[in-house]
């Protein structure tokens, strides 16, 4: 037995740090499990009841106990690290009584009533300071509180007498035990009220301030005097995370993310959590913008060295956005801080911004065009104007991409930079989506009809692909209009693409599986890895304009600043012919742009050279400034006659070529 308080104090303090001699872990006295001494003490801590004095409801047992079983003292006793903690009392004003051979300490590694009917002839507490000092204890029996949460013991009810007294019967066993178990239920029933009061505050996964938590210290900050900053952190690459090693991982990275952000910040702010992988950090007394800058870099730094998830490194960085107020603009400061981190996000990962009022100012301006962009999709505003696409080996018109066009009752026609980013920022992108796929179904059928099997590219938004609609959208437009797969090729940037897995690509598979062409539009321009080519299914490439518009620009391409786009450009035609996909080139606007890529093997090519953007009906049709070139090949060509009607013109296998007339 460990009886005397030196041996106790080292095997406990051991026991908390793990090191305890292989003899000590081998008995079955008290503390001598390092590791369930550790647990118990973790379990005793969930409760929150060690740091605070005796209250009335657990004193109110306390009495209740010593009243039913007619002895003077009755307690409700915590067993800590090296103190027991009076929760409650009656009939004495110990507070704390010191672990070391306490009564308790056997009573909790009993699983029943522990019962000594004369402390002072047992060979455990003879010496015992409570039993020869004043206190005068000689009788005692303590039953365990037992932890609902695992079994583990946390202390005692017991009860005790001056004098000697006979054991107890098996009746009052019952009792004593019952109402220990009363007891622990008034515990639970804390601990739960302690939980609630933490989450009310706390997020429930990093254990940093809350939403809720966070918005109360900007109440007080905007009732003070003193000004308040706001550092917002929204982590880059976090998804990858999340689907490359699941939420398990993800959780256990976001713990280790606030662990470092709470150290970086030093005690200088309160941190916390507002959701998903977005942290904030509130900073009363902060009024400089440039130091609040410094620190949300700080903030940053934090997070460059990798994080150990799962037994895999990664490393993530984290976008910041700041704002400072004074007391009376604190109310304000979160969408402040927002509006900069969101500019921080459109500018690349892992950027700093601090607000400014033209920021509000831009997003005020922002909501109110998403706003009319929704009226004006509800209202049917949008229109079709479509750009030829061009055979350069036969100098044939084989298709039209449908770009989209708003008729604004005020501004006339906008062109999509006006109004495309509010679009997809909306609500209303989906359905806009579905109308394009439609309504180019709709004009592919009409000139099927007229004899011209004319190919209609559409631009897909990010919403269809995220709806999971895609392939019901497109298969009802192809039946509704009698129209084959292949009379539609759907577009898809890289960035869209690269924002979805497999699983929300499956059906664009299945699209392609049926002859629906897939092109991927722009490409080279964004964050995607050749593996998008695999991911993909694809029937063509679509060669950005940036990387077509300056060729030749000097003489002959390749002889002067453009040769980094030819290079550019001859490795995606190569690539398109090893994989063997097709290769629009966009934005020519000169016979040697067209000659050039007609050399190389360039299957089609767009751009204003064969034609501007127009409304359906004068795509065949001749337009001011425009007149109808025939040739024989992409490099040699001659003046025609001026173009014939739709209805008169031949299948699209006739050599001809629009431009824009030069004069």
């Amino acid at each position: 037995m460990l009886n005397g308080k030196s041996s106790v104090s080292a095997a406990v303090g051991k026991a908390e740090n793990g090191d305890l001699p292989a003899s000590l872990l081998q008995t079955t006295s008290a503390f001598a499990v390092a590791e369930e001494e550790r647990q118990r003490l973790r379990t005793l801590a969930a409760y929150g009841l060690t740091d605070t004095a005796s209250e009335a409801d657990f004193d109110n047992f306390a009495s209740m106990a010593a009243d039913l079983f007619r002895t003077p003292i009755g307690l409700i006793n915590l067993v800590g690290l090296q103190h027991l903690t009076v929760k409650g009392r009656s009939g004495t004003a110990i507070e704390s009584i010191p672990r070391d051979g306490a009564f308790c300490t056997y009573a909790i590694l009993a699983d029943e009533v522990l019962v000594v009917s004369d402390l002072s002839v047992d060979a455990r507490f003879t010496d015992n300071p409570m039993v020869t000092g004043k206190a005068g204890f000689r009788f005692y029996a303590g039953a365990p509180l037992i932890s609902p949460l695992d079994g583990r013991r946390i202390g005692t009810l017991c009860i005790a007498d001056h004098v000697p007294r006979p054991s107890l019967d098996e009746r009052e066993l019952r009792l004593l035990t019952g109402l220990a178990a009363l007891v622990m239920d008034r515990m639970e029933l804390r601990r739960a009220e302690n939980r609630l009061r933490y989450l009310a505050h706390n997020d429930a996964l990093t254990g940093c301030a809350n939403r809720a938590k966070l918005g109360e210290l900007t109440e007080a900050a905007k009732a003070g005097a003193e000004p308040t900053a706001m550092i917002l952190l929204d982590l880059d690459s976090f998804k990858h995370v999340n689907d490359t090693l699941g939420h398990a991982a993800g959780d256990a990275l976001l713990v280790e993310v606030g662990q470092r952000l709470t150290a970086a910040l030093a005690g200088r702010g309160t941190l916390g959590r507002l959701g998903g992988d977005e942290f904030a950090a509130l900073l009363p007394g902060l009024g400089d913008a440039a130091l609040a800058g410094d620190l949300a870099r700080a903030l940053q730094g934090s997070l460059d060295p990798p994080f150990l998830i799962a037994g895999r490194e990664f490393r993530i960085g984290a976008s910041a956005g700041v704002a400072v107020a004074a007391s009376s603009g604190a109310g304000h400061l979160l969408a402040s801080a927002d509006l900069a981190l969101y500019r921080a996000k459109a500018e690349g990962r892992r950027q700093c911004r601090v607000f400014d009022v033209a920021m509000r100012e831009k997003y005020i301006a922002r909501r109110a065009l998403e706003e009319e962009v929704g009226r004006a999709a509800r209202n049917g505003e949008f229109e079709l104007y479509f750009q030829p696409q061009i055979c350069l080996t036969r100098g044939a018109l084989i298709g039209a991409e449908a770009l989209l066009r708003w008729r604004h009752p005020e501004r006339g026609l906008l062109l999509p930079a006006v109004f495309l980013d509010a679009l997809e920022a909306g609500s209303m992108a989906g359905s806009v989506g579905d109308w394009v796929i439609a309504e180019g179904c709709r004009q592919a059928a009409l000139w099927h009809a007229q004899g011209l099997h004319l190919r209609v590219g559409v631009n897909l938004f990010d919403e269809q692909i995220r709806a999971g609609k895609l392939e019901d959208t497109v298969q009802a437009a192809l039946e509704r209009w009698a129209l084959p797969a292949s009379a539609l090729e759907l577009e898809l940037t890289e960035t869209i693409a690269l924002r979805h897995d497999d699983a929300l690509l499956a059906p664009l598979h299945a699209l392609h599986a049926l002859g629906v062409g897939v092109a991927l539009d722009d490409f080279g321009t964004g964050f995607a890895s050749l593996s998008m080519l695999r991911r993909c299914p694809l029937s063509r490439l679509k060669i950005d304009r940036g990387f077509v518009s300056e060729l030749g620009a000097g003489g002959v391409p390749g002889s002067g600043s453009d040769r980094s786009d030819v290079v550019i450009v001859e490795a995606v035609l190569a690539l398109g012919r090893g994989l063997g996909l097709g290769v629009v080139a966009e934005g020519v606007e000169t016979e040697t742009q067209a000659a050039f890529l007609a050399a190389r093997g360039c299957n089609e090519a767009q751009g204003f050279l064969y034609g501007r953007p127009t409304p359906a009906s004068h795509l065949l049709a001749p337009a001011p400034g425009q007149r109808l070139r025939f040739q024989t090949g992409p490099a040699a060509a001659s003046e025609a006659a001026p173009v014939r009607a739709a209805s008169q013109l031949a299948p699209p296998i006739s050599r001809y070529v629009r431009r824009q007339h030069r004069g």
